[in-house]
């Protein structure tokens, strides 16, 4: 009964925070924004079927492992589950950056499906990937500093992520209605992200969807077009948060 009443009481959530959310323009278009990159994935995954290969096989379960990492971060942060969303969005941050990485070095797909966990981690590690997918260091900076942010909140138990974990569980609404904020925009965010390399691959790779690709492209375009301010309330939100917290993130990149 109570994995029951867990079941419902999530879906009960999920259901207001969409209906509360979706009042408001810029957030209903985040949910159209999330929607629309969905059918990307999707839509990739379709064509590209079960076909056999190993590049086709490498491809196929990435963009899978992105599409279904998205979608539960999506669920966890309308649950309010906002630590937990953020560890998955980590997961869709590495794939990301792994198909960034197939599109610069084609032929190093199946090298990297074939190959043994040393390999894996001496040549394909996140760090080394994201040092290998851009020669700007400011960009390069930004990936890094994305990415330890999702390591230290979401995925490792730190002091930071336990503390900002614990204010979710008071009874206090304000706080509540931050924490489930800032994890839409973060997922919206990293929606995009994951989809601007699948529609790429699939541009390329079926040029007769190339039209639906580029169309999807731009509806996200238009959807995107006033998100920039709330991105920037977002990051200061979390910014108070943290200071709130008395914490400061610390750490390497691994």
């Amino acid at each position: 009964m109570q994995v029951l009443s867990i079941i419902n009481k999530t879906n009960k959530r999920q259901k207001f925070i969409y209906k509360h959310y979706s009042k408001i323009l810029r957030r209903k278009n985040r949910f159209l924004y999330i929607e629309t990159c969905l059918d990307i994935l999707r839509h990739f995954l379709n064509l590209i079927g079960n076909k056999s290969g190993d590049g086709e096989a490498a491809l196929r379960q990435s963009v899978f492992r992105g599409y279904s990492s998205l979608q539960a971060a999506l669920l966890l942060a309308m649950s309010g589950h906002e630590m937990a969303a953020m560890s998955l969005l980590r997961d869709t941050i590495e794939v990301e950056i792994l198909l960034d990485y197939f599109i610069k070095n084609p032929k190093e797909l199946e090298i990297w499906w074939n190959c043994n966990r040393q390999t894996r981690l001496s040549k394909y590690n996140p760090s080394a990937l994201r040092k290998a997918v851009t020669k700007d260091k400011n960009q390069l900076k930004r990936l890094n500093a994305d990415y330890i942010a999702h390591c230290e909140i979401g995925t490792h138990p730190t002091p930071v992520s336990m503390v900002l974990d614990s204010s979710q569980v008071k009874d206090n609404k304000i706080e509540d209605s931050l924490h489930i904020y800032t994890s839409i925009i973060e997922v919206t965010f990293h929606a995009g992200r994951l989809t601007r390399p699948v529609a790429y691959i699939g541009s390329t790779l079926y040029p007769n969807s190339s039209r639906f690709f580029s169309n999807r492209m731009a509806n996200l375009s238009s959807f995107s077009s006033n998100f920039h301010q709330d991105e920037k309330i977002a990051a200061s939100l979390t910014l108070f948060r943290l200071r709130k917290s008395g914490k400061q993130i610390k750490g390497q990149i691994n």
